[in-house]
């Protein structure tokens, strides 16, 4: 049964100041990073790469032996030796026939994994054993779904993979997402639901990053990694915010376009939800007022397995949470709020995990992002500023793909060096 649109008006809750709010377990009060380019500009298009001192830089063997492992998962083979070798050795020739490989796509997978945190897609343990197998199924074809996506569509831009709704199915997966795939353990074109899109609409996604809005949270793990997906920046939980506004007066306000009509109590008594994010002063507010909050609201329609709501499975569950359930199925249907990429332009209004994929794209922020996630998911190295800004300036130099911002990471004047000065 689909969620009821009726709309539903609580009475608001006492409110209580909690300064433990913003720092528990599922919080991500955050000091953003500033290994993107430099804080005034950190999304700009006008790059520039800067120099680095190198010592030594990486012989032609080095050089074929570590691209071939990181895209490759090899050491080089003997063919690829003797070419590096050779005095004409032509490093751009080789990274491109490497990066068009169909060998490359065990990088592009490794690369995805580790994006989208697909390893913490567990099987579920309770449930009979019909469950528990038909289960262990799903996860297996969660875990290859983004990679299927990407290498069906590698020529694409980057942005596409945030927006789109054309993706591929199995049986297990196009059952979640109410998509009828006759007897077939193949993956096979589909369309989502008109409320996911991209990346951040993918079961797969939600599973890696599990919330139960209706028992406990506000979705802010999802946010989180949707925030560095988008952005390249990480929200660490706990902490003073991105430029650390414990002095900030009221601090950051949350913005009047986004719902504040979420206000519940958990059971020790603490005040939680947007409504809550302007009492917890400027320490919690600087983030939850700017991304958390406001971002919360495009994942409350989707449970913790990456399924969707409706108003049975919030009423099963109600009787452990104690809110009135026809509150709590408001909530999940609320999904209009607003949003400034940059917390500095004026927030933008978005509907759902598709309007929030649509802000996205147009930010055009993701040529950045992957300068900080290249280096760290695909090579398993931290990125420093002469590889972030040479991957960025690639992929928007470039076509806007995934990989010519590799290309853009493997031909870069840091990647290539051995011994770096001081």
């Amino acid at each position: 049964m689909a969620i009821s649109s009726k709309l539903f008006r609580a009475k608001l809750l006492a409110l209580v100041l909690m300064a433990s709010a913003c720092n528990s377990d599922d919080s991500s009060s955050a000091k953003g990073q500033d290994d993107i380019l430099d804080a005034e500009n950190k999304f700009s298009k006008d790059i520039v790469i800067p120099p680095m001192k190198c010592e030594r830089q990486k012989s032609g063997l080095e050089f074929v032996n570590g691209v071939s492992q990181i895209l490759n998962g090899r050491d080089a083979n003997s063919a690829e030796r003797a070419r590096a070798k050779d005095t004409s050795f032509d490093r751009e020739a080789f990274v491109d026939e490497i990066i068009a490989s169909d060998e490359a796509n065990v990088g592009f997978e490794r690369f995805l994994s580790g994006l989208l945190g697909l390893g913490n897609i567990v099987v579920r343990t309770d449930g009979s054993d019909e469950e528990r197998v038909a289960d262990a199924q799903l996860v297996s074809d969660l875990v290859k779904e983004p990679s299927v996506l990407y290498l069906r569509n590698k020529e694409k831009p980057w942005s596409w993979f945030f927006s789109t709704r054309e993706i591929y199915c199995t049986k297990a997966t196009g059952d979640l997402y109410g998509r009828r795939v006759f007897d077939s353990n193949f993956f096979v074109p589909c369309t989502l639901p008109e409320d996911r899109a991209g990346f951040l609409g993918l079961a797969s996604f939600l599973r890696a990053t599990p919330s139960n809005f209706v028992m406990s949270n506000n979705n802010y793990k999802r946010v989180k990694v949707a925030l560095y997906l988008s952005q390249g920046i990480l929200l660490n939980e706990a902490t003073n915010g991105p430029t650390g506004d414990v002095n900030a007066g009221p601090g950051i306000p949350y913005p009047d376009c986004a719902p504040n009509t979420d206000m519940r109590q958990d059971v020790n008594g603490q005040t939680f939800g947007t409504g809550a994010i302007s009492l917890q002063g400027p320490t919690c507010a600087s983030c939850h007022s700017t991304h958390n909050g406001p971002l919360s609201v495009a994942f409350r329609h989707f449970d913790e397995k990456g399924g969707t709501y409706t108003y049975e499975s919030i009423a099963a569950i109600n009787d452990k949470n104690g809110s009135n359930t026809d509150f709590l199925t408001a909530l999940v249907n609320e999904d209009e709020s607003c949003w400034s990429y940059d917390s500095a332009s004026p927030p933008r209004s978005f509907r759902g995990v598709p309007g929030l994929a649509r802000l996205i794209t147009e930010s055009d922020t993701l040529g950045h992002a992957l300068g900080v996630q290249i280096p760290r998911h695909l090579a398993n190295i931290p990125a420093d500023a002469n590889m972030r800004a040479s991957i960025a300036k690639a992929y928007y130099e470039g076509d806007g793909t995934l990989t010519s911002a590799v290309r853009g990471f493997l031909l870069s004047d840091s990647y290539s060096c051995a011994q770096k000065g001081n």
